[in-house]
Parts: C-alpha cells; structure tokens; sequence
C-alpha cells in the first residue's frame, strides 16, 4: 500500500464485524474529511487505522508486529491495531529498533560482555540480525515517523542536535501513555500508568493534567535520550523512497471524480454539483476544524450521488484567542479563560522582552475545551 492511500478520518467511525459493531473515535473528536496514510499517522487518527487494519488484516498485522520483536501474545482483533494487547516497554522498544535498523531485527538482550578484572574477554554477545521489513519500507515508515515528532503528536520529544522518529500512544480514559521513539543508534520506549490499578485514569485529581503520550512520556523520553547520547555522532536517517502513487485510489478516482466543493457552503455545493447533473446526499457531523455549514469532505461519485460531509459546532468547541504581543500573565489568563491549557516556551523570538511572539495553534482556530495552547515568550 501506498503512503498516499486516501481513507475518510470522520472524528467517528462504526465497523460491522461478524458478531458486534466496533465503535471507533479519534483523540477529543480529531479528524474530519480525509486523510492519507502519512498525515492519519502524523495526526494519530484511528479512524482511518481502523478502516486500514480491516484492509490489511488483523492476523497480518500482529504476525508483523511479532516479527518486529513484540514477544508478547497478540490476538488477532481488529482492535488490536489500536492498542488493546498488553505488551512490555522492551517489546515496543525492539519493534522500533527493528526500523532504526532499516527492517532487520535483533533481539534484546540484557548482557553484552563479560571481562575479568585485567580486561580479558570472557563472553561477547554476537548479535544474529533477521530482516523482516524491506529496507524501503522501513526508511519510509520512519520517515512518517519522524514528521510524526517534527509537527504531529510528539513534538515534546525533538531533540535540538539529532535527528528522531517516534509514536505516541494514549489508551481510553487516559489509563495508559506511551511514547515510542528512537535515533539512528538508540531506540527508547516510554510507559506510563498505575501499576497497581490499572483502571485509575490518569488526570485531575489523580493527576495535576490529562496525561496523553504526547505531554509526559514523550518529555520523559527526551530528557532520558539527550544525556544518553551525549558524545555519540549525529546521524541522519536514510533518505527514504519517493511516494509512490496508490493504484487502486487512482483507478476509482478517475472513474469517480466529481468537480470539489470542500469550503463552500452547504447550499453553494448543492448547486454546484447540480450543474454537473449529480444529486446530494448531506451527512452533519461535529468538525472543531470547519465552521458551522461548510463542507469539509465529500465522497466519490456512485450512481450520480455525492455524499458531503457538513461541519456542526464540535462538543466543547472554543476558538483560539490571539495573544500574541501580550505578556506571558496575560496571554495565560486569555487563554485558560476561554477553557483551554497553557504551556509556555521561554525563546528568543522577534518581539519585546517578556511578550509572546508565537502561538500554537494560532488565533482564531477552532479547538477543543482543554487542549493545549503553547505560547513562545522571548526572554
């Protein structure tokens, strides 16, 4: 499969298995329209890694996550591509190392070397590679990765000196977070939960914040991977392959294609697929993204019908305020004042001493209650 498959990534999505509905959202309602495989991994849409895994195959799927070093017992659900198995830290660890190394695995081990006390070598371990990915294949798959951590859910883990591809993780009800990643010589995994009561969730008052795998387990794994590679060359990761076209998607495309009306208005796109002779079918679904009544996806032509998709105001939808020129105080009353968290960034930056000059998500996006507002403040 192409990186450049297309899936719908509804916030929503309901799958009909043999003998019950598999209920499928995205993080605090995410999503909305479509999207390939390379922005739903970035954007940690399981909707679309819902519909994927019933492409691919549930048993296909964790016989290749068993390959790539997880040594836990998987069972072939459909749900299991969204993290419903218990595996170990050291499993994901050596699953990732496998793409650090370009699609060969080698088991972990605890001893390397065994020396006398005058520095004779007793035992040296001899690590015994296996492929189990083309090397293409894993080049292209960190490369995902990496973006995954440049502009996605792991920005807290980037390193300022060296390069790093890694995957968050967060369970229902925030029980369980994880933050997967690795280097070119290092690959480091992430855990956090209740040991002892697995059912506690981990957000106020158990917790100061709702923690997902992009807040403490990806600082964690920051802040543990720096000093453990301090001294050791930067490495740049492979170049991966070009995107190649889906062959599939570009055959049903040709022969569906109808003129786009993401953007418009309900009633505009209604009349302009009325000039091109095709009737509407109109599905509303809350969309923090769109405003109310806009278009934000549409289907393929089928039987001179196009389904659109039309945003309504999402559960908890707030909009961004500006705060940029403002002090840090000020900015962070702004913002936790219209229902959303505030982390601030303390770097130099083209505006006065003490105000910000950088938010993100910037002004006027519509949000989520509660998510996360990072403001840069120059020194």
């Amino acid at each position: 499969m192409s990186l450049r498959r297309v899936y719908p990534a509804p916030s929503r999505t309901t799958i009909e298995l043999p003998n019950e509905t598999w209920e499928v959202s995205n993080y605090e309602g995410g999503g909305g329209g479509s999207a390939d495989l390379r922005e739903a991994t970035v954007r940690s849409y399981n909707t679309v890694y819902a519909r994927l895994v019933m492409d691919v195959g549930p048993d296909k799927a964790v016989a290749l996550a068993a390959r790539m070093g997880v040594a836990s017992p998987l069972q072939p659900n459909p749900s299991a591509v969204l993290g419903t198995n218990d595996v170990h830290p050291i499993d994901m660890a050596a699953a990732y190392a496998t793409l650090a190394n370009r699609g060969l695995r080698v088991d972990p081990v605890f001893v390397t070397k065994v020396t006398r006390r005058d520095g004779t070598v007793l035992y040296r371990h001899q690590p015994r590679p296996e492929r189990v990915l083309r090397q293409e294949v894993a080049d292209a798959v960190t490369a995902v990765l990496q973006q995954a951590v440049e502009r996605g859910t792991g920005t807290r883990a980037r390193l300022a000196d060296r390069p790093v591809a890694g995957k968050t993780g967060t369970s229902q009800e925030w029980r369980d977070a994880w933050f997967v990643g690795f280097t070119p010589q290092l690959a480091t995994a992430v855990w956090m939960g209740f040991a002892e009561a697995s059912k506690l969730s981990m957000k106020p008052p158990a917790t100061p914040l709702r923690v997902t795998g992009g807040s403490w387990p990806a600082e964690i794994w920051r802040r543990y991977v720096g000093p453990a590679l301090e001294g050791e060359p930067v490495v740049a990761f492979a170049t991966p392959p070009p995107d190649a076209p889906d062959p599939v998607q570009e055959m049903q495309v040709a022969a569906s294609r109808a003129p786009s009306v993401r953007g418009l208005p309900f009633e505009a796109a209604v009349a302009r697929l009325a000039q091109e002779g095709l009737e509407v079918d109109r599905v509303d679904e809350p969309n923090g993204e769109h405003p109310p009544g806009v278009v934000f996806a549409q289907s393929p032509i089928r039987g001179g019908r196009v389904t659109v998709r039309v945003a309504t105001p999402a559960p908890n939808a707030v909009v961004v305020p500006s705060v940029l020129g403002a002090d840090a105080a000020t900015a962070t009353a702004a913002l936790e004042g219209a229902g959303l968290a505030v982390r601030v960034v303390v770097e130099a930056g083209a505006s006065a001493p003490g105000t910000v000059w950088r938010q993100e998500p910037g002004a006027g996006v519509t949000s989520s209650r509660g998510r996360e507002v990072v403001v840069w403040v120059a020194p």
